[in-house]
């Protein structure tokens, strides 16, 4: 097959170029009812197509494109005139295009052609050839330098509302953290107020186990010392048994007093302070509110402690040593834990 002229081959190329140019991007709205697509989108590629086109010349193409490369502008330059025909009803499709992909055909028609004109372009401006070249070029240049820009700034907006974000997430963890301490604390503040409850009513029950025990010993040595007292004849072993068995009766009542008085101030003091805890969590809550200073916040968690587990003096014990590593084991736990040990 013998080799075409390449003059026919520029005259070609150059004809196919200005019928593109001479296509109406603004004639694509048309086409959108006739399809259903939007073929709006497609203008700016199609507008930016036609401008790389106006800078090519027969000159440029001679001195800098290659025959197959001048074959494959015209065949991408016809592609994208016969695609908005066909959109416009002024041409027939293809049988290989289907009209749904007709939009899709358009655009990347237009993205192939100019890949091919850029190179062309380039050359022609390194050689100096034609000074529209170097202006389209610079034009490019100038779009895709403002491109970037916009996309570096749309990069860092979007780091800077992923930060917002973070933070504010950072935030709502913290809030529904604290919420979630608040309603423990409140979980427990009512369970030791149940308990400093259940601790009055028996302290009660038994403060009035106490004084009818007293009063039933009482009236019962009384009346056994009315009713039945020792004759003034009696033998002493009459004297010694009498004595022994009031005697006995008296330790029996006695200690009946003793520990019914007993329970009653167990019962009394557990009331105490149980109230003394929920009192406590109260203010704790209180504080935690009021500061948001890392340090106080420790030193009132440490005290809270302390005053939960202390076994503290109420008045109805005597002694009230527990035996066991007392309130100090207990915040040297929590300091372990939390690491608070030497901030407080």
């Amino acid at each position: 097959m013998a080799e075409r002229p390449i003059d026919t081959i520029v005259d070609e190329a150059m004809g196919a170029l200005e019928r593109l140019i001479s296509l109406d991007a603004n004639r694509l709205s048309e086409v959108t009812g006739r399809f259903g697509t939007d073929f709006t989108r497609a203008a700016d590629p199609l507008r930016r197509t036609q401008r790389l086109a106006t800078s090519i010349t027969p000159e440029i193409l001679r001195a800098c494109a290659a025959a197959n490369v001048m074959e494959t502008v015209r065949a991408h330059a016809d592609q994208i005139i016969h695609s908005v025909n066909v959109g416009l009803g002024l041409a027939p499709p293809q049988p290989s295009m289907a009209p749904a992909n007709l939009y899709a055909t358009l655009v990347n028609t237009c993205d192939a052609l100019t890949t091919n004109l850029l190179p062309t372009l380039g050359a022609s401006a390194a050689l100096g050839i034609d000074p529209r070249a170097q202006e389209s070029l610079d034009a490019l240049m100038r779009k895709a330098d403002a491109r970037l820009e916009a996309s570096e700034k749309q990069a860092k907006d979007v780091v800077v509302m992923i930060e917002r974000l973070g933070t504010e997430a950072n935030a709502v963890v913290a809030e529904i953290r604290q919420h979630a301490a608040v309603a423990v604390v409140s979980v427990h503040a009512a369970a030791f107020n149940s308990l400093a409850e259940e601790h009055e009513k028996a302290g009660d029950r038994w403060l009035w186990a106490t004084a009818i025990t007293t009063i039933v010993v009482g009236v019962s040595m009384a009346l056994s010392l009315v009713c039945k007292p020792i004759s003034d004849d009696a033998k002493s072993g009459t004297i010694a048994q009498y004595a022994i068995t009031r005697a006995a009766l008296l330790v029996l009542a006695s200690y009946a007093i003793v520990w019914c008085s007993r329970n009653y101030r167990a019962h009394r003091h557990l009331a105490v302070m149980n109230r003394h805890r929920k009192t406590a969590l109260a203010t704790f809550e209180t504080f935690i509110d009021s500061t948001t200073h890392a340090e106080t916040r420790n030193a009132v968690l440490l005290e809270t402690t302390r005053s939960i587990f202390s076994s503290g003096s109420t008045g109805y014990i005597v002694s009230e040593a527990d035996g066991g590593g007392g309130p100090e084991s207990v915040v040297q736990i929590v300091k372990a834990a939390g690491g608070l040990d030497g901030k407080v």
